[in-house]
């Protein structure tokens, strides 16, 4: 019976274990910074939090400062991953941040040993030729 139950427990465990490894990114929120020279060889920082769920949705804030005052803007969007490739998609309707009206993101992703930060190569804004390795880290609440 001791047997039986100690058996049943590791079952448990390791299903447990196995369905966290399967799906790293879901169900945490992730905060990162996109860094580039604007066309003025201006430096800017954009601050992306990914609030991504288990179902595929995600909730994403943008914040960013523009001549001084600092804007946001949040949407919700669509996310999604393989074994190779990181995928997000989201429309801001009503976006104040004008260089960032929608974000189409797909990208290799490369997690760190402890599944706590991972990179993508994303583009700054829609319209960029270039792209920009960016880390995202896990936020605790």
């Amino acid at each position: 019976m001791k047997k039986l139950i100690l058996f049943l427990l590791l079952a448990v465990i390791s299903t447990l274990a196995f369905a966290q490894t399967q799906n790293p990114f879901a169900g945490s929120r992730w905060r990162g910074r996109v860094s580039y020279r604007d066309s003025y060889n201006q430096r800017q920082t954009d601050t992306y939090d990914l609030a991504l769920a288990a179902n595929g949705t995600c909730i994403v804030t943008i914040s960013t400062k523009l001549n001084g005052q600092e804007l946001f803007q949040d949407a919700d969007g669509l996310w999604s991953y393989d074994e190779k490739m990181f995928r997000l998609e989201c429309e801001f309707p009503e976006a104040e941040i004008r260089r960032l009206p929608s974000l189409d993101w797909a990208s290799v992703y490369q997690f760190d040993t402890m599944r706590n930060r991972f990179t993508l190569l994303v583009k700054p804004f829609p319209d960029a030729d270039f792209t920009v390795k960016t880390a995202f880290v896990r936020v605790d609440d």
